[in-house]
């Protein structure tokens, strides 16, 4: 949706969003693969928005994150639930956006600022083998 007419039809989070991925590839040179996944996970988060209504950054509240975050985990009828590893991403790909916002002068907070990553689910230790021989 590029163009005066696209243009004007998106919403401000998503220029927002745009502008943020424009940042990573061209500001901080980001892996073709790392922005890929990241402009995945944003789209997941504008189409979150979108569903409830959130159309400026500004309008983006603690709670809509952390509600975020557990439809990550749970996913929907459209969207399969995440790992821990990939809603971590999500939601690392998510703050770094808000702090863009932040210090752009998009938004007059960072609602993102307390949520954190879901833990990787942690592994138990490998057993040892009984069968040891002494010197």
């Amino acid at each position: 949706m590029r163009g005066a007419d696209g243009e004007s039809r998106r919403s401000p989070l998503r220029r927002a969003v745009d502008g943020y991925l424009d940042h990573l590839a061209i500001e901080r040179g980001l892996a073709p693969n790392t922005l890929s996944s990241y402009r995945r996970d944003l789209v997941r988060y504008l189409d979150f928005s979108s569903e409830r209504g959130i159309r400026e950054v500004g309008d983006v509240q603690p709670g809509h994150i952390f509600q975020f975050s557990a439809w990550l985990r749970e996913g929907d009828a459209d969207h399969v639930p995440l790992a821990a590893s990939s809603a971590a991403r999500t939601v690392v790909a998510l703050r770094g956006f808000h702090r863009f916002a932040l210090r752009e002068g998009l938004a007059e907070g960072d609602p993102a600022v307390a949520i954190k990553p879901p833990a990787p689910p942690r592994r138990l230790p490998k057993a040892l083998s009984t069968n040891v021989t002494s010197p």
